[in-house]
């Protein structure tokens, strides 16, 4: 399997995506990839072999191709003595709906689409729920408490409610997340 660099990688999706109405779907990136040959440049990138798990193993490596792309922004607050506070924000270049299969496609992030941001949320609050199922006696073993990340789940749940927004709804982008225009 080849290595191409994240940035490498971004270009490749960026690309695809634009072909394909701004959606990952692995299944799809595969195929390309297999009918354009080795000329397209993420062709390396698999293992090519006709048997079941070898295409069960390709759309894997379709899905890692683009786990780790990350969409990254920076906002500048000037406090009233002139200091100036900067925050980093981070996002996946790419998610798939919370209610779709593994082998869905995905969604390029975007910072203005309300769904994206939606998606997003919801992704995080079934992480947060299924982290807290399994590791909720080792936190209180060792001294810990679940209230903090209870109270983090209720927020995610309670931004849901308020924004209105389910299954492809507009929702709102709470103002401290969202990206400078």
């Amino acid at each position: 399997m080849a290595r191409f660099t994240k940035k490498q990688r971004q270009q490749i999706v960026e690309d695809f995506c634009a072909r394909h109405g701004q959606r990952y779907d692995p299944n799809l990136f595969v195929e390309e990839v297999r009918q354009t040959g080795p000329e397209h440049p993420a062709y390396d990138w698999f293992t090519w072999d006709d048997s079941e798990a070898a295409g069960r193993w390709r759309r894997q490596e379709a899905r890692q191709f683009v786990s780790d792309l990350r969409i990254t922004w920076s906002v500048e607050e000037v406090g009233h003595d002139r200091s100036i506070q900067v925050t980093h924000y981070q996002v996946p270049a790419a998610i798939s709906p919370p209610e779709q299969r593994d082998d869905a496609a995905h969604n390029l992030f975007g910072l203005d689409k309300p769904t994206s941001w939606e998606d997003y949320r919801a992704t995080g609050l079934r992480e947060l729920r299924g982290w807290l199922n399994r590791y909720r006696a080792a936190l209180i073993y060792f001294g810990g408490s679940p209230a903090a990340i209870e109270a983090q789940i209720e927020l995610l749940e309670a931004a849901r409610a308020s924004a209105g927004g389910v299954g492809g709804q507009e929702v709102a982008v709470p103002l401290a997340a969202a990206p400078p225009n």
